[in-house]
């Protein structure tokens, strides 16, 4: 399975997330609204899909306090520092023409990993674009979108994520984004995987 060079590129990213979960130790679910500009190399037209999503994330809290014993959150704004790393490659089995904006909305499926110091959190972000949506799957059955062989066939994908088979076989375009947020942890570390449809 290999993935080659786009004309987009990942511009930046914003958005809110909150979690509930454990202290700590945390293991934590929540929801989140992500918006993501992307940039076309060649002509320059520019746009942002956003969409909302959820997912798990799971870390360690150096300096919890009450009031994020349980719940946390994030915010980042379009002034905060955050860009693509790269461009954005495509699967080379997709098929044989230009991406369009319209290609890059659907289902979003992003893994990150990061630090927070004073309540600021730096992290990096793989983005990977899927063939099909979560209602698909539902609507079809599981067995279409490959999540049975994938629960049994668990692989090492995506070094450090342990990705599941039938996600990456169905990922048809993959980006690189860092971005600085503000967050409710004062201090810690973690990552998360998120889940979006994005519009």
């Amino acid at each position: 399975m290999y993935f080659t060079a786009s004309e987009w590129r990942i511009a930046g990213s914003y958005g809110e997330t909150v979690t509930v979960g454990t202290p700590n130790i945390q293991i934590q679910v929540g929801g989140s609204r992500l918006s993501l500009p992307l940039e076309n190399t060649r002509t320059k037209k520019a746009v942002t899909i956003t969409g909302g999503g959820a997912g798990i994330s799971a870390g360690v809290s150096g300096l919890d306090t009450p009031l994020t014993d349980w719940i946390n959150g994030s915010i980042s704004t379009k002034d905060m520092p955050s860009d693509g790393i790269g461009i954005i490659y495509r699967k080379d089995n997709a098929e044989n023409r230009r991406h369009k904006a319209e290609d890059f909305k659907g289902a979003l499926t992003v893994i990150s990993g990061g630090v927070n110091i004073a309540a600021v959190s730096g992290e990096v972000c793989v983005a990977m674009w899927q063939q099909y949506p979560l209602e698909h799957c539902i609507s079809e059955g599981w067995d279409a979108c490959d999540v049975i062989q994938s629960i049994s066939n668990t692989q090492l994908m995506l070094n450090p994520a342990t990705v599941p088979l039938g996600v990456v076989q169905a990922t048809h375009a993959i980006g690189l984004f860092s971005g600085v947020s503000a967050v409710t942890d004062i201090l810690g570390a973690g990552a998360s995987v998120f889940t979006y449809y994005m519009v």
